[in-house]
């Protein structure tokens, strides 16, 4: 699994770019990773919303939390991460009861009774599903109470970037407003080292 990042894997004038690595900043993970280890967070659970092309940071969660969540809507992406990382250690690791796949839309009430019923007390909350307006509010809303206190809740692709990444900067701006939490400003630190991603997060 490569960490090289490459902002931009999509279609552009009907020809299909390389993929060349993970959707992620590198200095961006590792100050979140520091700040986890910094409050005594890692070990214990993380859940993350998406898995992303590559599975990047699920990867990473492993080597930090003792067990991982994470749900994500396409399970072919589910499987070749389960391909890439047996590639990588060269054994199929998944089974070993550390990490756990919800598939399905993370808004689906089932999907949200299923975790509500077999998850308390998450370390860590990292909310990098879909990146509309809409979809990151409610993510935050349905996940963070389970989120013990002391914890840490996370959103990825926080950086402004007019036309392509609008959505998720405006709502931790209104986050830090106070908007949605009954006029309580909500703490939140960015973390940036990029011109399109960035990562902001607070302690519950």
């Amino acid at each position: 699994i490569e960490y090289e990042y490459n902002p931009y894997i999509c279609i552009k004038e009907n020809f299909l770019n390389e993929e060349l690595g993970i959707q992620q900043v590198r200095e961006e993970l590792y100050k979140l990773s520091k700040i986890l280890d910094l409050h005594n967070l890692t070990n214990g659970t993380c859940l993350e919303i998406g898995l992303g092309f590559f599975g990047s940071t699920h990867f990473l969660w492993r080597l930090l939390f003792d067990e991982v969540i994470t749900i994500e809507k396409n399970f072919e992406r589910v499987r070749e991460f389960g391909r890439n990382t047996k590639k990588y250690y060269g054994k199929f690791i998944l089974d070993d009861k550390r990490s756990k796949f919800y598939n399905g839309l993370s808004n689906d009430e089932k999907i949200v009774e299923q975790v509500y019923n077999n998850h308390k007390d998450i370390n860590f909350l990292f909310i990098d599903g879909n990146h509309t307006y809409a979809s990151a509010l409610a993510d935050f809303l349905l996940y963070h109470p389970l989120v013990k206190e002391g914890g840490i809740i996370a959103f990825h692709d926080t950086v402004y970037s007019k036309g392509a990444n609008e959505d998720v900067p405006k709502l931790i701006q209104h986050l830090k407003e106070g908007k949605y939490t009954n006029g309580k400003k909500l703490p939140l630190v960015d973390i940036v080292e990029s011109e399109t991603q960035g990562i902001s997060y607070f302690i519950k």
